[in-house]
C-alpha cells in the first residue's frame, strides 16, 4: 500500500521491527522484552520495557526490581511492559502470574502512569489481579482481540484501559473486528507488533474495517497518543 499523505505522525505504538515506521516523522515505540527480544545497540527511539509471560520460568524477582528502577527517568522509556499472562504459552501459569504481579507492585511503587498488558486467553484472570492490587496508572492491552464482553468487563476497571490493535484487524472473523463498534475510539492505538506490514497499512485496514476515512483515523491515533504521552509529541501538530 502506499504511503499515507499527512503531515500528522503515525504512531506504531507497539512493534519488534525497527523499520516499522518507515517515514522518519512517525512515533515508533520499540517492545523491549529480556530473554525474548532486545533493543538495537544504539537505539535512540521510544521504548518499553517489562518481562513478558513467556519467559516467566527464567526470570529471578530481584531482576525486575533492579531493571525497572534503572529505566525510571529515561527520557526514552515510553512505559513498562509487555506483561502479562498467556494460557496458550507452555510456561507454568501460576509462575506467570507471580512474576505478572511482581511487576505491578513494582509500577505500584514506583508511581508508572501506563503499563503494557500481554493477554491471551487470560482477560478474566488479568482483570482480576488488577482489581486486587493497588496499580493506579492506565493499562494498554496490546493486541487486544476481545470481544463485546470482554470490553464490558474492562469497563469496570478502577484504570484507564486502552487498546492497541494490530494483526487481528486482518482476519475478517476476529473478535475484535466483529466488537469494533463496542471500543471507545479515545482509547485505541495502532501497532505492527513483530508483523512484516507498514504501521501505514494497519492504518489503512483500520479505517476500512471501522469505516472511517484515513484523515479520522490518523487524527485521532495522533490526540489518543497526545493525550496519554504528551512529553513525546509536537504541539504543533493538530
Amino acid at each position: 500500500m502506499s504511503e499515507i499523505k499527512t503531515d500528522i505522525p503515525l504512531v506504531d505504538i507497539h512493534t519488534h521491527r525497527m523499520l516499522s515506521g518507515v517515514s522518519q516523522k512517525n512515533i515508533v515505540v520499540f517492545a523491549e522484552s529480556p530473554g525474548l527480544i532486545q533493543r538495537p545497540p544504539n537505539s535512540s527511539g521510544l521504548y518499553t520495557f517489562g518481562f513478558h509471560p513467556w519467559c516467566a520460568d527464567r526470570i529471578d524477582h530481584m531482576d525486575i526490581e533492579k531493571e525497572f528502577r534503572a529505566r525510571v527517568g529515561d527520557p526514552k522509556l515510553l512505559a513498562f511492559g509487555e506483561m502479562g499472562l498467556d494460557h496458550v504459552c507452555h510456561v507454568d501459569f501460576e509462575m506467570q502470574k507471580k512474576i505478572f504481579i511482581s511487576q505491578l507492585e513494582i509500577c505500584t511503587q514506583l508511581q508508572i502512569p501506563v503499563i503494557v498488558l500481554h493477554g491471551v486467553r487470560a482477560h478474566a484472570e488479568i482483570i482480576a489481579i488488577l482489581k486486587q492490587c493497588k496499580f493506579q496508572g492506565a493499562v494498554l492491552f496490546h493486541d487486544f482481540n476481545g470481544d463485546r464482553v470482554a470490553i464490558r468487563q474492562l469497563a469496570s476497571l478502577k484504570n484507564e484501559s486502552l487498546f492497541s490493535l494490530g494483526a487481528n484487524l486482518f482476519r475478517t472473523n476476529s473478535a475484535i473486528v466483529k466488537s469494533l463498534s463496542s471500543l471507545p475510539y479515545d482509547k485505541i492505538f495502532l501497532e505492527t507488533d513483530d508483523s512484516a506490514r507498514s504501521i501505514a497499512d494497519v492504518y489503512q485496514r483500520f479505517a476500512l474495517v471501522s469505516g472511517q476515512k484515513m484523515i479520522q483515523v490518523t487524527e485521532t491515533i495522533y490526540l489518543n497518543f497526545k493525550r496519554m504521552f504528551p512529553q513525546w509529541c509536537d504541539c504543533s501538530q493538530i
